[in-house]
């Protein structure tokens, strides 16, 4: 059986923010690549915003 940690009521976190770092952390992906790719879908998104229609 696996505990799970919870977490007090911390209104600096983002609850989905959490949420994703745990699945990743569940699925063994590093907190680090995590990020890597959030910043390069959020790159694309500015680049995507940046191309006229």
């Amino acid at each position: 059986m696996h505990a799970v940690r919870t977490l007090a009521p911390n209104a600096n976190l983002d609850e989905n923010w959490v949420s994703l770092m745990i699945v990743a952390r569940q699925m063994g992906i590093p907190k680090d690549e995590v990020r890597k790719f959030i910043r390069e879908q959020a790159e694309d998104a500015i680049e995507d915003a940046d191309q006229p229609n």
